[in-house]
């Protein structure tokens, strides 16, 4: 007696079919999905400022300056001697923004440190969107400063732009002389 195999097997067969198709196209489609990849370019910006540039000027009585002064990338440092109640001097930076981004410049930082007690100094700290080319060949004395009106605002410097920073310094020592005194101007700015 014959048995009939054949009929099991191919109804086997043909319900093996689809699943083992649906099973291969799975594992394709998962190889597939773990295999994306996205290639792209990130570009960061840079905030850079730093000071160019510096003029001292001071009202025609003397000078006041104490050997070279320090400069960093965003700071300023000069040391100042035997102060009086004439004293007027004149902090000017020219400085650049040589970042990759706008910069909107803040009033800087002004630091005074001294080796006395009782002197009261007035600072003022300008920003000026446009640099005067006269203050940078020398030719500006302290009576002629300031030259031109102050921005009415932060001023927004673009890669590669300069603008000039004033800082004013006025002493009132009540007839004393300051032997030392440390002015440290720090730039701010924000994108």
């Amino acid at each position: 007696m014959r048995r009939r195999r054949n009929g099991l097997g191919r109804l086997t067969l043909l319900a093996l079919i689809p699943v083992i198709m649906l099973l291969l196209l799975g594992v394709a489609e998962a190889y597939w999905v773990g295999r994306i990849s996205v290639v792209t370019n990130v570009e960061i910006g840079v905030w850079r400022i730093c000071i160019k540039d510096t003029r001292i000027i001071e009202n025609p009585n003397g000078s006041h300056v104490d050997g070279e002064p320090r400069i960093t990338d965003d700071t300023f440092t000069v040391y100042l001697a035997n102060l009086t109640d004439q004293s007027h001097i004149w902090i000017a930076l020219l400085i650049e923004n040589t970042g990759t981004v706008p910069v909107e410049l803040l009033d800087p930082s002004v630091q005074i440190h001294t080796s006395s007690k009782g002197e009261d100094f007035q600072v003022e700290a300008s920003t000026y969107q446009e640099t005067d080319p006269d203050l940078w060949r020398g030719t500006v004395n302290a009576e002629q400063l300031p030259i031109k009106q102050p921005a009415a605002e932060n001023p927004t410097l673009k890669p590669g732009e300069e603008a000039t920073i004033l800082v004013e310094l006025r002493v009132q020592t009540g007839n004393q002389t300051i032997e030392e005194t440390v002015v440290t101007v720090k730039l701010r700015y924000r994108a």
